[in-house]
């Protein structure tokens, strides 16, 4: 022992050198699918978040209450953004470009390539004797109108307008994403404009989303100016992205500076004693320092919510200094009458017995903490296991720090150290726990608080959306309103259902994605119905297996159809000679290659933003994903699968809405049986430090009454109960046990009493910087963590009271009933 001593200093010194060097590495993660579950549909919307999130487009919503002046900031918000780095196109217009009138009039039987349903039946309908009577008339119309001398090489090439047709319909289309009739991306009566923005790199990677925000920031802050009266917003994976990681960054800073204030002033005002701070704060933000040098070896960095793990660290760590510092003044005080050769020599001879009688049961507490965070390994929420991973690793490297250097700083700072004072609540406490009515006032309050909560009934689940969606982000603002505008433009009013959208994902190699465009096509068609809109990449880029059958199904009709053209062009008194190229084109159609190529060009050019809001790259696995969205008012996730699976087999329905039911099923699935392995790895902690079956049941026994009381008080102050906060409860049982334990340990050497008066002051040490270390969490601005820092304020000071007043009376009959 004295040899594991004499090195610990060395040992220590070594590791939070090695951590300095490895803290640089620590990343901070703004990917909000690492706050998902780990299930299939939670999963899919995951990826789908790195794929569109992370290569998304990303969205300028303008806004103004005139549509003229909205109308100028968009565009000059485009021309802004365009050249900077990391941006490749901006528009604010679907249209296409006018047409070239130097370049080859295209071929119109192209049309049927680009074609719905409605559009080919239209087109064959153009085809008809009847119908080039009527389309011929209308073409008459249009040449004979002023200004139409433009048109002519045009109408020469397709006077039936068969191009037109696709056009028209494609504006319909264009409506679901957000354009009017002429292609320009507009909502709310043009008091919103959008301006979709095409961008290099990914989102995931934090320096990448922050060029492109700050290419964008400097756009808007360029063209805004001129136009009084209209702001603007960024929406898209890089700037929720970027957001997020700022907010995230933020709340590690303020919440690690407010945890350190905090538990040294509630250290201060129980402990009373300056000097035990200095000689446990030191150690302990050592072991802060070596978890989070674990923290910097996650490739991925730290999600959201395990960002908590510093201040919990430091609130939960400092409960080993206060004990080992309360073991370092009662070895002192009874080693005062020993005499010693030098002070050096009492120095070691009370640094070693206060380790002697302090380090199995401040190891095992720590241990037991550790094995409560680390049942949090077994949850369905990544970000959660990364949290009690960090938290385990913090309790236990802390408790290593403080019993390597806290004795023999406490030494330095106090060479001949002296009794603790007498806590004040310590004598006024041991009488009310040793009086004859304490077994039944105790079991009087338990039963009253049973029965309130019986009576109001337990804590309510709240959305766990809220806790991975922070309010205050602008970007995620921002692309809550542009939804909302492209789906309608209003919020659900009251006794309407409100819109939803949901996702259906499909993925296929890279190498399949004509056959994952061809089953997309399955999918729309699966998937559509008179209430809700489908928006699919289908409508717009067909894949080439529909290509070819729709050319098909053109190529039927076409026989004759030239000499019937000539006649109607005679019959209406045109001179058919003139409109050769039209009927050599009837004659000789256009090729699957050719309208090939002719998407293709499109897809490259106008089509683009269009396409990658529907089909991206999965970063983590390479697979192609390909999005149809779904939007109507209230619908049902398990109904839309169900007709997605009769499309596609593997299609995978995801969405908000989805995760919201994942949340809840990995809180349901979850909590019982982290519950029970955290309370199984506890009683076998405790069961190694407490001397009888008897104290462990008194100790499991104040846990019950901890929890009974965190339900009531949750209830009561109606704090969200989610996935992110409920799975602490298991954890506070690891947290809390330890005030009980030690009051046990303490009674081996005398009475109930006497406990309290020895370790009162500790035991409520202890707990307030714990419960000071929760409520650093409570400024944060994830809703989930501030959740969590509200339960576990609630349960710490909870397993103070069952502490302080369950264990003495319960332990006072037991050793009672065996004298």
């Amino acid at each position: 022992m004295s040899r594991l001593t004499r090195y610990a200093p060395l040992g220590a010194l070594l590791l939070t050198v090695a951590s300095i060097f490895a803290l640089p590495q620590l990343r901070l993660s703004g990917d909000l699918a690492r706050l998902f579950p780990d299930d299939p549909q939670a999963r899919a919307l995951g990826a789908y978040v790195r794929a569109f999130g992370g290569g998304d487009v990303t969205t300028i919503l303008v806004r103004g209450d005139d549509p003229v002046e909205v109308a100028r900031a968009a565009d000059d918000v485009a021309v802004a953004a365009r050249g900077r780095p990391g941006i490749r196109r901006a528009v604010t217009s679907l249209a296409p470009p006018p047409p070239d009138l130097d370049a080859p009039a295209p071929d119109p039987t192209i049309a049927w390539a680009f074609a719905d349903d409605a559009g080919r039946a239209a087109l064959g309908a153009a085809l008809t004797d009847e119908g080039m009577r009527a389309r011929l008339a209308d073409t008459r119309a249009l040449l004979m109108a002023p200004g139409s001398g433009a048109l002519v090489e045009i109408i020469r090439n397709d006077p039936l307008r068969l191009l037109s047709v696709v056009q028209t319909r494609a504006r319909s289309v264009a409506a679901t994403v957000g354009a009017d009739a002429s292609g320009e991306l507009v909502a709310d009566q043009g008091r919103a404009r959008f301006v979709l923005v095409t961008t290099d790199g990914s989102a995931l990677r934090s320096e990448e989303a922050k060029r492109v925000v700050q290419a964008l920031e400097g756009a808007i802050a360029a063209a805004l100016p001129r136009h009084p009266g209209v702001r603007a917003g960024i929406a898209g994976g890089a700037a929720i992205a970027r957001d997020a990681e700022k907010l995230i960054r933020r709340d590690l800073y303020v919440s690690s500076a407010a945890s350190t204030v905090l538990v040294s002033l509630a250290f201060l005002l129980t402990y009373r004693r300056a000097r035990a701070l200095l000689a446990a704060a030191p150690p302990l933000l050592v072991g802060t320092l070596w978890t989070a040098a674990i923290a910097a070896l996650f490739p991925d960095g730290i999600a959201a919510i395990a960002m908590g793990f510093a201040s919990v660290v430091i609130g939960v760590g400092l409960d080993t200094g206060v004990h080992v510092y309360s073991a370092v003044l009662r070895a002192g005080a009874a080693l005062a009458e020993t005499p010693f050769a030098t002070l050096r020599a009492r120095r070691a001879a009370i640094v070693e017995r206060a380790r002697a009688h302090v380090a199995r049961p401040t190891l095992t507490a720590a241990v037991a903490a550790g094995f409560a965070f680390s049942s949090l390994e077994l949850s369905r929420l990544p970000a959660l296991r990364q949290l009690g991973l960090l938290c385990a690793a913090g309790e236990v490297l802390t408790a290593l720090a403080i019993l390597a250097l806290t004795p023999a700083m406490a030494t330095w700072l106090e060479p001949a150290p002296r009794a603790p004072r007498p806590f004040a609540l310590a004598a006024p406490l041991s009488r009310a726990v040793g009086s004859r009515r304490a077994p039944l006032v105790v079991a009087a309050g338990v039963g009253f608080a049973a029965l309130a909560l019986a009576l109001l009934g337990p804590p309510r689940v709240a959305s766990a959306l809220v806790a991975v969606k922070p309010s205050g982000l602008p970007s995620l603002q921002a692309q809550e309103e542009a939804i909302r505008l492209v789906s309608g433009g209003h919020a659900a009013t009251e006794g309407s259902a409100a819109e939803v959208q949901l996702v259906v994902l499909e993925r296929a190699p890279a190498a399949q994605r004509d056959a994952l465009l061809a089953r997309g096509e399955q999918l729309a068609v699966a998937l559509r119905a008179p209430s809700r809109t489908v928006e699919s990449l289908s409508q717009w880029l067909p894949s080439p297996a529909a290509v070819r059958a729709r050319l098909k199904e053109r190529d039927a009709l076409l026989p004759g159809r030239a000499a019937a053209l000539a006649a109607a062009l005679t019959e209406l008194g045109f001179a058919a000679d003139a409109f050769a190229p039209a009927m050599e084109h009837l004659r000789a159609p256009a090729s699957a290659e050719v309208a090939m190529r002719a998407l293709a060009s499109l897809e490259q050019g106008v089509m683009q933003p269009l396409v990658a809001r529907h089909l991206a790259r999965d970063p983590a696995t390479g697979e192609l994903l390909l999005a149809t969205y779904v939007r109507g008012p209230a619908l049902d996730p398990a109904i839309v699968a169900k007709e997605a699976a009769k499309g596609d087999a593997e299609s995978v329905v995801t969405g908000y809405p989805v995760l919201e039911r994942s949340l809840r099923a990995a809180l349901v699935a979850d909590l019982p049986r982290v519950s029970l392995i955290s309370l199984v790895l506890v009683a076998i902690a405790l069961r190694s430090v407490l001397r009888s079956f008897g104290e462990v049941l008194v100790a499991l026994a104040a846990l019950a009454v901890e929890l009974l009381l965190v339900a009531l008080v949750v209830r009561v102050v109606a704090v969200p109960v989610h996935a992110y906060d409920a799975l602490v409860l298991p954890v506070l049982v690891g947290i809390t046990v330890d005030e009980s334990m030690f009051l046990l340990h303490a009674m081996r050497e005398g009475t109930a009493s006497s406990a309290l008066r020895s370790e009162a002051r500790s035991v409520v040490t202890t707990a307030l910087t714990t419960a000071a270390g929760f409520a650093a969490l409570l400024g944060c601005g994830f809703p989930g963590l501030r959740d969590l820092g509200a339960v576990g304020l609630i349960g710490t000071i909870a397993g103070l009271v069952a502490s302080l007043v369950v264990v003495p009376v319960l332990a006072a009959r037991l050793h009672a009933s065996r004298a």
